[in-house]
């Protein structure tokens, strides 16, 4: 045990007590134990609401920079957990902030109305088993001060979670381990859309972006319009994230309103769709990949002769996986100037079981048969800073910065024509000195049929985004975007 105070409860008396321990001068690292669920596991400081907030408030002020309310947060923090890098993580506390009515500032209660409460009574808080299967962390492992900042930026990466802390809390001079508290604040989970409201036609959906607390989304939409055949058309949906603590995100669902990838312009679908995606969620990870399948069908909502409307259904499957060589950041948590190094494939099979009768659309590459595979290598050094106020509001957000490099190769085959294909593309992130972020892209690729080079494609891009400042009580940003993309030679 570390030295210090251990808080219980009088229930009898209905007072709180403070015991302090008699503890050996130096502390040692805690053997490995199965946790109890229920009261036994928080007892010492996650029993009384108030003594809870009021620990995180005054015990993580030494550890954590508070911003004001409009301030930009660029310094990086993993310098404030450098101090305890190589401790040992005891213990981990986790507290929930409710969704309204609460800021990070001030974790304390406050007095609400009635329409506050009753809407934090309708949201259900992300379950304390999701939130652990989101960390980079356990018990007993020791202090990497870049894991625990970049495990804030991935909490707050999830859809259902508006915003993440991670705290340092009793910490002694002689002890060689601590206790962190991860703090959240949750998304409210209910919403929905109404696209279109009037007497010949209706649009609208909702959905549920944290069922049951468990990282899940439920999404329903209907629409109907006297105009089409049939009039009414529906979708349905179904999101897991991070799977089982795997990082992965499974999606499958069916719909009918055309609002998924076509073959073609102009041509309304309905598709049965499955996706299993695991992106590189930190640069820690080693492995990343994907598969999406699909079955697309052609509709006749205009309800076109059969001479003019294209039938067709066809099939996806889209397959691709990567590996990260290696890491910029060491065991120690600090970054080094070396680039890491991803080796990444992909195989991409579009199959038609059905094509349009019409011959003008034999040829054409969007009713055929489609096969690539490629090979990817890239070399990128990434980072996140903190701000607000740059894409959205209300919320602590994380800007990427740094570059990557990238080249592929690959084989084609559609419409019956073997092409090779090569690309690269390089882009970069700077931030300036008055934080102002400026970004670059420059990509060119190409198809090689029987050594001409087809369809090349040349894109160049910039955006710079200004700091944020002020006028009288107002704040403002300015973004500038050059974008240009060329396909000088086109075949297919």
């Amino acid at each position: 045990m570390t030295p210090g105070k251990v808080f219980s409860r009088d229930k009898m008396a209905g007072t709180d007590k403070f015991f302090t321990d008699s503890i050996p001068k130096n502390d040692t690292i805690p053997k490995k134990v199965k946790h109890k669920k229920g009261i036994t596991r928080y007892i010492s400081i996650l029993t009384d609401k108030q003594q809870r907030d009021s620990l995180l408030v005054t015990l993580s002020r030494p550890t954590v920079v508070t911003p004001s309310a409009d301030s930009i947060v660029w310094q990086r923090r993993q310098n404030n957990f450098t101090p305890y890098r190589g401790k040992v993580i005891r213990n981990i506390y986790y507290n929930q902030l409710k969704v309204f009515g609460t800021e990070f500032q001030d974790t304390s209660v406050k007095i609400s109305p009635g329409i506050v409460r009753f809407a934090n009574r309708l949201h259900l808080n992300t379950q304390e088993w999701m939130i652990r299967q989101s960390l980079f962390f356990r018990e007993n492992d020791t202090v990497n001060a870049y894991k625990l900042v970049d495990n804030e930026r991935y909490l707050r990466s999830l859809p259902f979670i508006q915003d993440a802390r991670i705290y340092v809390i009793n910490t002694y001079q002689d002890s060689d381990s601590i206790d962190i508290v991860v703090l959240t604040k949750d998304v409210f989970e209910y919403g929905g859309t109404l696209s279109s409201f009037t007497n010949t036609s209706i649009a609208a959906s909702i959905y549920n972006n944290n069922l049951l607390g468990a990282g899940q989304q439920v999404l329903v939409g209907y629409k109907w319009d006297e105009t089409y055949r049939p009039q009414s058309r529906g979708e349905v949906s179904y999101t897991k994230y991070n799977l089982g603590g795997s990082f992965t995100d499974v999606s499958f669902g069916y719909s009918a309103l055309n609002d998924r990838p076509t073959t073609d312009t102009g041509v309304y679908e309905r598709s049965y769709y499955f996706s299993a995606n695991r992106p590189l969620y930190t640069t820690w990870a080693k492995f990343t990949g994907g598969l999406t399948l699909s079955y697309n069908k052609s509709m006749n909502i205009y309800s076109l002769p059969d001479s003019i409307y294209r039938n067709y259904a066809y099939d996806v499957v889209d397959v691709w996986a990567g590996y990260n060589c290696r890491n910029q950041f060491k065991t120690t948590g600090f970054t080094s100037e070396q680039p890491n190094i991803a080796i990444l494939a992909r195989s991409y099979n579009m199959n038609f079981e059905e094509k349009p009768w019409q011959p003008k659309y034999e040829s054409n590459p969007s009713y055929n048969d489609h096969r690539y595979v490629l090979g990817e290598v890239e070399l990128f050094h990434s980072s996140f800073f903190k701000t607000n106020y740059f894409f959205g509001f209300g919320r602590t957000e994380d800007v990427p910065s740094g570059y990557n490099i990238s080249a592929t190769a690959g084989y084609d085959n559609w419409v019956g024509v073997k092409r090779l294909y090569t690309a690269m593309q390089a882009q970069r992130y700077w931030l300036g000195k008055k934080n102002d972020l400026l970004s670059g892209l420059v990509a060119v690729g190409t198809f090689v049929n029987n050594g001409v080079p087809e369809d090349a494609v040349l894109h160049a891009q910039l955006n710079y985004y200004s700091n944020l400042w002020r006028w009288g009580s107002q704040k403002f940003r300015q973004f500038l975007a050059l974008d240009y993309i060329g396909c000088p030679n086109p075949n297919l």
